[in-house]
């Protein structure tokens, strides 16, 4: 349930760009995404991994941010595609 209060700390701002999302459990599993914004320890992606669930620890790879470790904050299916919001480890 959405209460419409953004809780976020800290500033967006968007990017486009494409990466691929990887990780190893259960099963290892490799799939492009779109960023979409992004913050000093997080971001955004559009994709199609409906197997990608809150507490995932994945690795991103791409032009704008180089390779980052990241854990699925939240994951919502958004008609046509999924989105999730990662919190960047490393």
């Amino acid at each position: 349930m959405s209460t419409g209060i953004d809780r976020r700390t800290e500033q967006r701002r968007n990017i486009e760009g494409e990466g691929i999302l990887s990780m190893t459990t259960p099963q290892f599993l490799s799939f492009p995404c779109r960023l979409l914004d992004a913050s000093d320890h997080g971001f955004r992606a559009a994709h199609e991994c409906a197997d990608l669930i809150a507490g995932s620890q994945v690795q991103l790879e791409s032009e704008i941010t180089g390779t980052v470790m990241a854990r699925v904050i939240w994951t919502a299916i958004m008609g046509d595609h999924i989105e999730s919001g990662f919190y960047i480890l490393s």
